[in-house]
């Protein structure tokens, strides 16, 4: 592995070549076929942030050898991206021949009833000559005509797999953290790894973060006490608004991982046995929006404000 001139790590040990990428073994034998077999069908790779949906589609292209255009559906989702960028591309062929490939990265952004009806033609209209590669998060934001035309990659992992991929980014990271010069334990590594898996542009994203002073600071784990818990439920219990708001502003540097986590452990304990199901259907909503939250404060704020005002809490 070599880094690049880049300053952040995720870019500077992006992954090139489809061997070099970390995956679940039915993903990479599934994306192996299409390199040996040399013909790339339209694919939806679907699954969690950070998981290399973008990085394992770029090195399709740079493994097949061919010319690719890169769309950031987040940011240009509108009808005109077809009708300009993606036509003028895909109307023509490249110079040696090839087949090429557009990559709609995050394209569940993309307006289910106008861009992503419209691509479905674009699809079948440009089949000779170009493969599209769908990124997204969340497939049930694709509508059913793309799924349909496309050959789905599942990058969950599975059980089973986890202990080897876990493995197999934790020698990565250790090698990041050596040709960087960074001091750091082996354990605290796995701990963050634990944290935040599978989301490895996270993880590279903290550990980066908290390596100033060339040492892996303990402080990327930021723990609550029991202290900080026991103050949070007892404000809980009291209803007490402008004393959550106060605690949140002092917590506002935690990890939201540990901090779901922790509200994970403690409600089935804290909670009235009669608003448990309710408290944990309240959680899961807040923990998936974080993706989304601009202001991940405020979203935590509104997770614990919703189970003050609505569930029996027990200080």
């Amino acid at each position: 592995m070599q880094p690049r001139e880049f300053f952040v790590w995720v870019e500077r040990y992006r992954p090139q070549t489809l061997a070099d990428c970390i995956l679940p073994s039915s993903v990479r034998h599934s994306l192996q076929g299409i390199l040996d077999n040399q013909d790339t069908p339209n694919l939806l790779l679907c699954g969690k942030a950070g998981t290399g949906k973008t990085t394992v589609a770029r090195c399709l292209a740079a493994d097949l050898q061919m010319d690719v255009l890169m769309i950031n559906a987040s940011d240009e989702n509108g009808i005109d991206v077809l009708r300009s960028k993606l036509k003028d591309f895909a109307s023509t062929m490249s110079f040696e021949g090839k087949r090429k490939m557009i990559i709609l990265d995050e394209a569940d952004y993309l307006h289910p009833t106008s861009t992503q009806p419209a691509l479905r033609a674009f699809m079948e209209e440009f089949s000779a000559t170009t493969c599209f590669v769908l990124t997204c998060n969340h497939p049930n934001r694709i509508i059913a005509p793309l799924h349909s035309r496309c050959s789905v990659v599942d990058f969950s992992v599975p059980k089973a797999d986890r202990p080897s991929v876990m493995t197999q980014f934790a020698k990565r990271a250790f090698q990041i953290l050596d040709l960087e010069g960074i001091t750091y334990d082996k354990q605290l590594v796995m701990e963050v790894l634990r944290v935040h898996f599978p989301d490895f542009r996270r993880t590279l994203n903290e550990m980066q973060r908290f390596s100033g002073g060339k040492e892996l600071s303990r402080e990327i784990l930021s723990q609550l006490s029991d202290k900080d818990v026991a103050e949070l439920f007892t404000t809980l219990a009291a209803r007490d608004f402008n004393r959550l708001r106060k605690w949140i502003s002092q917590h506002d540097d935690m990890n939201e991982s540990v901090f779901y986590r922790m509200l994970s452990d403690q409600l089935p304990a804290r909670l009235d046995p009669a608003h448990i199901p309710e408290g944990i259907i309240m959680l899961a909503d807040y923990s998936y929006r974080v993706s989304f939250a601009a202001d991940k404060s405020l979203n935590m704020l509104a997770c614990l404000t919703e189970i003050m005002g609505g569930l029996q809490v027990k200080a």
